[in-house]
């Protein structure tokens, strides 16, 4: 009995022991886990019944974690001793990257890109450089053209730098920015977007500054205009035309366009005409400022396609209009602003009809009196019509001014009437 009493203590004690220890673990949260773990349970099977697309990601998942499982593993050293077919496939399609990265990069040259920066100057009202772009080979030279860009700091021992010129219209060019660049071969293509819309406004210049490695190589620089919008102005207007005075000194020159009622726009204001003194190099002064043209704007109502003229495709158009115009005699300053308006109006076009009035034509249309007499007049009005397809017309015979003495050059366009 005696031994059966201690048992029982024995037994008792221990009992209450194991009570005491597992008091304290009812009261920890194990059923608000086990709750926790269902709702999860539910929501992801609601999930999978009520959408087929997590299925499909599962699945995704599924294959990609097989596909790299042996990728994981050779880079954990475990090397199986029978590669997998995968494996074979993931080897073959790395290489095959690689070799497509290294042609790529001999041909396109992305280390030299990624330093690539443009830098805004900023927007002057005369010309500061008289090309589309121009290599600055030492700070102060840099510090000449842009006298008041001192402040740049300019690192030749690690870049080269190149000034980007934009001729920029306030009233048809809203927000003219540069968005891009590529390399064509060993041209680089810079592409300029803006805002297109109506009206005509002096002419101001936008420069940039142009970072790049010295190593970049590039023998040429074009630029790519593109329009973000396509307004509708009017087709009755004679666009832009401007004219450029050349006397063969120091002169006061009196400019009258003969048909004034039809004016919609002029700068300077026109009164009566304009008077200004003109200098050899295309200065025009007046008592207010200085201009390097006189910009006017018309109605004009070509109504119809002659029987010669040019088709011309809108992506050829950049092409054409460098050829003709020299051979209408335009130089090149001339020729950049004409195509620089016009280029981005036409490309767009699937195709176009192009045609060059006569002299005759257009002095009918805005007789133009200049005194003194100028030697040499240059007029060009280009007449345009959009075209989805091509037709047949007579190529138009074009010829060549010759430029002596007091030269006068004027040009512009006008879209035909649909």
């Amino acid at each position: 009995m005696a031994e059966e009493k201690d048992m029982k203590k024995k037994t008792k004690k221990t009992t209450t022991k194991k009570t005491t220890t597992t008091k304290p673990k009812k009261k920890t949260t194990p059923k608000k886990v086990e709750v926790v773990e269902e709702k999860k349970v539910e929501i992801v099977e609601e999930k999978k019944d009520d959408t087929i697309l997590d299925n499909v990601v599962d699945t995704v998942k599924d294959v990609a974690d097989a596909a790299t499982a042996p990728v994981v593993e050779i880079m954990h050293g475990n090397i199986p001793k029978k590669p997998s077919a995968i494996i074979y496939l993931l080897v073959l399609f790395f290489l095959g990257l690689i070799v497509i990265l290294s042609i790529y990069s001999y041909f396109h040259p992305l280390k030299e890109l990624k330093t690539l920066n443009f830098s805004y100057i900023g927007l002057y009202e005369e010309p500061m450089i008289y090309d589309d772009y121009y290599r600055i080979s030492t700070e102060k030279e840099f510090e000449t053209i842009f006298p008041d860009q001192k402040e740049m700091y300019l690192d030749f021992d690690q870049y080269q730098y190149v000034v980007l010129g934009l001729t920029y219209d306030s009233c048809r060019e809203k927000n003219i920015k540069i968005s891009g660049y590529e390399m064509q071969g060993s041209t680089m293509k810079v592409t300029i977007e803006y805002e297109a819309s109506c009206g005509l406004c002096a002419p101001q210049y936008v420069y940039y500054l142009l970072k790049l490695n010295k190593d970049l190589v590039f023998d040429d620089l074009t630029y790519d205009y593109v329009a973000l919008n396509n307004p509708h102005c009017r087709q009755d207007i004679a666009y832009k035309p401007m004219i450029y005075l050349y006397p063969t000194k120091e002169v006061d020159v009196t400019v009258q366009l003969g048909n004034p009622d039809v004016l919609l726009t002029t700068y300077p204001p026109y009164q009566d005409g304009w008077r200004v003194t003109a200098y050899p190099d295309g200065t025009l002064k007046d008592e207010n400022r200085e201009y390097y043209g006189l910009f006017w704007e018309g109605d004009h109502h070509p109504t119809s396609m002659k029987k010669d003229g040019f088709v011309v495709k809108g992506k050829d158009t950049l092409s054409f209009l460098e050829e003709k115009l020299k051979v209408l005699g335009l130089n090149d300053q001339e020729a950049n602003e004409f195509i620089v308006y016009w280029y981005p109006i036409l490309k767009q076009n699937e195709y176009n009809y192009i045609r060059f009035e006569t002299m005759d034509e257009i002095n009918r249309y805005m007789p133009l009196t200049i005194t003194p007499e100028p030697q040499s007049i240059i007029r060009i009005q280009m007449d345009y019509k959009p075209l989805t397809k091509p037709i047949s017309v007579v190529e138009q015979t074009l010829t060549t001014p010759v430029r002596e003495g007091f030269t006068v050059v004027e040009w512009g366009g006008s879209k035909i009437k649909d």
